[in-house]
């Protein structure tokens, strides 16, 4: 009854790939859009970040050009650990990566729900909210993402062992 689940209800690990990198996709293209001008969900950032977007500082948009581009290699990882991308590619590194990267992910979710909540709590009106129930999640379900991915890579290795 408790047993190991038969091969057809074991997390996919394909699944788990994919949607980590789709994850990390997105949330490049967010990035993106931003350092290019947009400002659609620029209003649930902190007021000084939403000030630098408005002013368009270099700085900020240089930024978010950089973590557009590590957003999309840290989605890459995932994707190749489970296509077996760039077999060259050490599969522990990337194992070990994308476990790292899922723990920093879910780790700094968990950081945002929980001061943003604290602030939110304590009538801090920065927008805290936000953090505490977007940015924060956001990041939680990546960290989920990598975590699984890294999981079910591991349990997949196991079964070829």
């Amino acid at each position: 009854m408790f047993g190991i689940p038969p091969d057809d209800a074991r997390p996919s690990l394909h699944g788990f790939g994919a949607a980590a990198f789709c994850w990390a996709a997105a949330f490049a293209l967010l990035s993106a859009y931003w350092a290019l001008g947009g400002m659609v969900g620029a209003d649930k950032l902190s007021p000084a970040l939403r000030d630098q977007a408005e002013r368009r500082e270099t700085a900020f948009v240089v930024t978010l050009w950089i973590t557009t581009l590590i957003k999309v290699i840290g989605g890459l990882i995932p994707l190749c650990l489970t296509f077996d991308l760039w077999s060259s590619l050490p599969r522990r590194l990337l194992s070990s990566l994308t476990w790292l990267g899922g723990g920093f992910l879910t780790l700094y979710g968990l950081g945002d729900i929980a001061s943003g909540a604290f602030r939110a709590l304590n009538g801090n009106d920065d927008g805290a909210i936000w953090y505490a129930v977007l940015w924060g999640p956001i990041w939680l379900i990546g960290g989920i993402l990598f975590l699984g991915t890294a999981w079910a890579y591991r349990h997949h290795a196991n079964r070829k062992s």
